[in-house]
């Protein structure tokens, strides 16, 4: 299922409440929380019912492809007509103010990665990686006794 709709519009509080009757039935889901914010969800994949649903809205927009697929689309089918004409100048406002916060945003994660690559340089230098190598084969050994190969 694709989820379409605007900021606000209910894809996240229905990916969540999908979640929760999951987890009550006993489902192994896997959850997706958004990379800008946490508390909200982008996705949740219950693979016993060969299940997808997910915020095809953008920075992730998707379309469908396989005759199954389908378009859930929240404001179309939840928000009352005529509501963006009654708060056309809140919402420019607001969606402007959005923009602005969320070149920001990106322009500290720009940063944060900068200064990220700058500790790597000083610690990857330091680092023994023999430790590393003797560490991973471990795990490695784990993974294939705990799944019988």
């Amino acid at each position: 299922y694709f989820i379409k709709g605007r900021p606000g519009s209910g894809k996240s509080t229905m990916l969540k409440k999908i979640a929760a009757e999951g987890k009550r039935r006993g489902f192994d889901l896997e959850i997706y929380h958004c990379g800008f914010d946490p508390n909200s969800l982008d996705m949740v994949i219950i693979r016993e019912l060969g299940l997808a649903i997910f915020d095809s809205t953008a920075p992730h927009e998707y379309f469908p492809s396989r005759d199954n697929d389908e378009i859930i689309d929240m404001y179309e089918l939840l928000i009352e007509p005529g509501t963006d004409e009654m708060f056309s100048e809140e919402i420019e406002e607001v969606r402007n103010k959005y923009k602005d916060k969320m070149a920001e945003a990106i322009g500290c994660l720009t940063e944060a990665k900068s200064l990220h690559d700058d500790l790597e340089t000083i610690y990857t230098s330091a680092t023994d990686f023999s430790i590393v190598d003797k560490y991973k084969a471990q795990i490695n050994d784990e993974i294939l006794r705990r799944s019988g190969k």
